[in-house]
């Protein structure tokens, strides 16, 4: 990733996974057998220094929301305002850098929207 941005002028690679994995009970990523684990996947985002310079807001909100809950299914959204494409369907309130990002824990849901995040005590324990 380093070599990327070292590479290129202008650009971003965001990195996700499309699902967890239960590798300790031998769930695999069944969602017949889910646990929250399967539900809990990294996100990283790395940007050129020039791509930064021009999305210095957006980057602002990438970090002032990084504590926040996130789930894959929104990255068509943060995809779109990155690339500040004009689409009828953006919603700013899905894209976790934009400063209007509003995805709560009680309102983000998992496993086909069958379960709420909010549910998954390990990672909201206060």
């Amino acid at each position: 990733i380093q070599s990327f941005v070292r590479k290129f002028d202008r650009g971003a690679v965001i990195y996700f996974s499309d699902h967890g994995e239960r590798m300790d009970k031998n769930r695999g990523h069944n969602s017949g057998n889910f646990s929250f684990s399967m539900a809990r996947i990294p996100v990283f985002f790395a940007f050129t220094k020039t791509f930064a310079a021009e999305h210095a807001q957006q980057i602002s909100s990438l970090k002032s929301n990084a504590e926040r809950v996130f789930t894959n299914d929104l990255i068509f959204d943060v995809l779109i305002g990155l690339a500040g494409i004009q689409y009828a369907g953006y919603d700013p309130g899905w894209d976790i850098s934009s400063p209007r990002y509003r995805l709560s824990e009680s309102d983000a849901l998992t496993l086909h929207g069958r379960r709420r995040i909010i549910e998954d005590f390990e990672s909201f324990a206060r």
